[in-house]
């Protein structure tokens, strides 16, 4: 073991004489980067926290129906055996007709555009087995495939059956964002191509319907933090596993493949699991911070701290003080916290290429996690507008 740890450190006194690694990564915001991946990257025109997303203010115009009513009130009414027999949310029904939106303009006739044979149908465009299922639904029910009852009625079983697994993830599940709740239904239900799906505008139509149908009003970010932490902790929660990942989960194939494309696009040096790259690239890009330290806690903290004018330090907090976006510093170890009910925070955990044990590529985490850092001494960094 002490050859084998000389030869390591033989080789990095070596590569330390002719490579000198940047403390900064400076990031090169590239538009086409962001459209092609699902992510909630940093939009210079998107209103900035603390202002209310308004349908008028989206980018969608959506205005109340007979038909928004109806798919709203059968969403927010209808018990769900898959959902604990309780009806969604007013969240999680927003985020469905968001996807709605995108795919038929709430047209229950819709017919997909394409070349191809299989073609999507009705408001969800269903289609290949499921648009099949469809047409065997509203045969039993002695209706035609385009009513919107049928439609509705079909869309519960699946939820119900098939396609119960979207209750199963816990982003869908406790987030309190239109937002989120859409695109989690676009990747677990819908499972839309990405590159193709208009992620931007199922998200603005989620947010345009709970802004018509919630007593609340949805904002385009967490309020609390200052700035605009829910972009970061939008994008941290999709650069995550959903579920926590295990010491050792720690292989690129374990990662997300959001985190990996935006990684190796603007944070390349570190590793896969190491916890303050997985904080800096969700930094880079959101584009909160594009001269955050790249890499190593210890100087992440230094830097926070000597940036009085972008971050509020609160040195020996408690957990109450906590806010979505926050940063947490113990030494060796940084973590995002989120809100969330079920994971309220978010970070990795650095492998250890010596040892080839121990690691996590970047998955949320449960309330312990928080619980922990807040016992060890941890500071909280909190981006200031």
């Amino acid at each position: 073991m002490k050859r084998r740890l000389s030869l390591y450190l033989l080789v990095a006194l070596l590569v330390g004489q002719f490579f000198t690694l940047p403390t900064t990564v400076s990031a090169q915001f590239d538009p086409d980067f962001y459209s092609s991946n699902n992510i909630t990257f940093f939009n210079p025109t998107a209103n900035p926290c603390g202002e209310r997303l308004s349908t008028g203010e989206s980018s969608v115009d959506i205005q109340k129906s007979e038909t928004l009513d109806t798919i709203f009130d059968f969403l927010t009414s209808e018990s769900l055996s898959s959902n604990g027999n309780r009806p969604l949310s007013d969240e999680q029904a927003a985020g469905i007709m968001g996807n709605m939106y995108a795919e038929s303009r709430f047209d229950t006739s819709a017919i997909e555009v394409t070349d191809r044979e299989d073609k999507g149908h009705g408001l969800v465009q269903w289609t290949f087995g499921r648009w099949d299922n469809l047409q065997a639904y509203a045969e039993a029910q002695d209706g035609s495939w385009d009513d919107l009852d049928i439609q509705l009625g079909f869309l519960k079983q699946e939820l119900e059956g098939s396609e119960s697994g979207i209750f199963d993830d816990a982003q869908f599940t406790s987030s309190e964002e239109p937002a989120i709740t859409a695109m989690r239904f676009r990747i677990i239900f819908e499972r839309a191509d990405p590159t193709v799906a208009n992620d931007n505008v199922r998200e603005a139509a989620a947010i345009a319907v709970y802004n018509l149908y919630s007593d609340g009003s949805a904002s385009g970010c967490v309020t609390g933090s200052g700035i605009i932490a829910g972009d970061l902790v939008r994008t941290a929660i999709n650069f995550a596993l959903p579920a926590p990942a295990q010491e050792g989960t720690n292989s690129r194939d374990d990662a997300v493949d959001a985190y990996l494309v935006a990684k190796d696009e603007l944070n390349p040096i570190p590793h896969v699991t190491d916890c303050g790259g997985f904080i800096a690239t969700v930094m880079y890009a959101t584009g909160v911070d594009p001269n955050y330290i790249y890499v190593r806690t210890g100087d992440q903290e230094e830097y926070v701290r000597s940036n009085p004018d972008k971050y509020l330090i609160i040195e020996n907090p408690t957990l109450d003080l906590l806010k979505p976006g926050d940063i947490l510093f113990t030494p060796g170890h940084t973590t995002m916290y989120t809100g969330m009910e079920k994971y309220p925070s978010v970070d990795a955990s650095y492998y250890d290429p010596l040892t080839g044990e121990g690691g996590r590529v970047p998955s949320v985490r449960d309330a312990g996690s928080a619980s922990w850092m807040i016992n060890n001494g941890a500071i909280i960094a909190r981006v200031i507008e």
